[in-house]
């Protein structure tokens, strides 16, 4: 029942985006989908199957880069790819330009700390499903759109409609009515 207002309030929460489009829209719940189906067989590795965050982590890391090298060759062309395989075979002691070398180690830098924020982000989730449960794990994902909405209101100034503040309360209601029944289920359970 909590995820009625969840999901409804996060649709009229978007609905009046200024930069709407129903391409992003119908991509965005293609998305959720993908994003619910994850969490459910994660959820049964971490719960049933005994699988700790980090091994989780271990076995999903070559899929992931596999998806992403996949989608870069697609949309940015071999070009990111190819320059970043020179990069790890050597070819920034070979470059003599001394510019283009220290562009060479920002970049290996910025992609090593990046990957370690994903790691990081990926055991967090992890553990949120883990201990949460994969509802509530969907609960805070659901959340998590009216609350970047309102963030870019308040960082970017940008405007928003009527309708999304009715979305925000809409979606935040879900998110307690969640809470309630959830505590009221452990203390039925007592």
């Amino acid at each position: 029942v909590a995820m009625i207002p969840l999901c409804g309030g996060a649709l009229l929460s978007s609905m009046e985006e200024v930069n709407f489009s129903w391409a992003g829209f119908s991509l965005s719940v293609m998305a959720m989908l993908l994003r619910a189906l994850r969490s459910v067989l994660q959820g049964r590795l971490l719960v049933e199957d005994r699988v700790d965050s980090v091994t989780l982590c271990y076995y999903m890391a070559p899929f992931n880069l596999m998806l992403f090298a996949f989608a870069s060759a697609v949309l940015e062309g071999l070009g990111p790819q190819r320059a970043l395989a020179s990069i790890v075979t050597g070819g920034w002691e070979e470059n003599s330009d001394k510019t283009s070398s220290q562009q060479d180690y920002k970049l290996v830098l910025a992609l090593t700390f990046s990957a370690f924020l994903a790691c990081c982000f990926n055991v967090a989730s992890y553990l949120t499903i883990r201990y949460l449960s994969v509802i509530g794990s969907a609960v805070i994902q659901n959340g998590k759109t009216p609350a970047t909405i309102l963030l870019s209101v308040l960082i970017f100034g940008n405007a928003i409609t009527p309708v999304q503040i009715l979305g925000f309360g809409i979606t935040f209601f879900g998110v307690l009515l969640h809470g309630q029944k959830g505590k009221l289920e452990v203390s039925a359970s007592k």
